[in-house]
């Protein structure tokens, strides 16, 4: 399951425990913009500012840093062991004039491994505490790292793609020597249509797309900034994305979540990725009731659909090899 010694930079026996009550204010998402509604943009000041000013803000899980994993203690929906030890191996990936920051936590005698990727904004890997503490329990090992632009990676944003993210995710699987047969890709909001175009090239057998964004073809290449905000603001851009039709004829195990009163992602997006598919190995749409588009904040209050949606994610990741993505030419 793990890649080579070289690989890791540190290791360390941690005992994670979720982190109390963090809440964050709505956060800034420039990446979303095809799906405002009665969009206006601000007068520019200067690019970084004017990009910033037409942001739709949105809530994405809390990041979590090393400093506040700390003793696990019964929380609803987690898990029914008091506490857990998981071995957590740093990492980090070149990528051009950058670092990847990531890690994993590897559960004894893991089979299977789930890579989870953060949204936009200032989401960060380290909000993937509770899932993966959720994983871990399940004996699935959990990897995770910040893009560049965000948490401990760092970088600059404005002028990366979404084309970036992609090749970022192919590193970073590719330098930990993950087999793809064991590979689960899930995304979340912005993360899901980068797994869905990185599933075509890596080619696993199981794709989770959690409160999933989509985006027009065009915007692919485009850096993020005025320019991607500018392709974005067409009204329905995101209606002809060419992710549907990577999902479309995907052939693994495909897993769609979504929050039934999300305000930022429309409910046509997840249907479109969710469709009954005779090619499919299997999908299962997994419908959040009463949730935004904030699903931590949701599970704070219903903390059984924190485990139901979780749940799914798990059984995700242990279904069967027989199947692999299908890889577009």
């Amino acid at each position: 399951m793990r890649g080579p010694p070289h690989q890791f930079t540190g290791r360390c026996a941690i005992k994670p425990r979720i982190a109390g009550e963090f809440r964050r204010s709505a956060q800034q998402d420039p990446h979303h913009e095809p799906i405002i509604r009665n969009f206006k943009s601000n007068p520019p000041i200067d690019a970084q500012k004017a990009w910033t000013s037409t942001a739709l803000a949105f809530f994405q899980p809390p990041a979590l840093g090393h400093a506040a994993l700390r003793r696990f203690t019964r929380k609803p929906g987690i898990t029914k062991q008091p506490m857990l030890t998981a071995d957590i191996l740093e990492f980090k990936v070149p990528f051009r004039r950058t670092v990847l920051v990531g890690n994993r936590w590897t559960p004894p005698a893991a089979t299977r491994t789930a890579l989870l990727l953060h949204g936009g904004g200032t989401s960060a890997a380290d909000g993937f505490v509770e899932l993966r503490t959720f994983l871990y329990a399940k004996g699935i090992e959990t990897l995770a790292f910040d893009c560049i632009g965000h948490g401990r990676t760092g970088g600059q944003l404005l002028g990366s793609t979404l084309h970036d993210r992609v090749l970022q995710v192919q590193a970073v699987v590719k330098s930990q020597g993950i087999v793809p047969s064991t590979l689960t890709l899930a995304g979340f909001s912005m993360g899901a249509y980068v797994v869905v175009k990185a599933a075509v090239e890596i080619g696993v057998p199981r794709l989770c797309l959690a409160i999933p964004a989509a985006y027009a073809a065009q915007a692919y290449e485009v850096p993020f900034g005025p320019e991607f905000s500018q392709v974005l603001r067409a009204p329905r851009s995101w209606a002809n994305s060419d992710a549907f039709e990577i999902t479309r004829d995907y052939t693994g195990h495909l897993l769609v979540i979504s929050a039934q009163d999300d305000q930022i992602v429309p409910a046509e997006i997840p249907q479109r990725y969710a469709p009954i598919s005779g090619t499919r190995a299997s999908t299962v749409h997994h419908i959040v009731k009463r949730s935004g588009h904030n699903l931590s904040e949701h599970y704070e209050r219903e903390p059984q659909a924190r485990t139901a949606a979780y749940t799914e994610i798990a059984l995700l990741c242990q279904r069967g090899d027989a199947w692999a993505a299908h890889k577009h030419q």
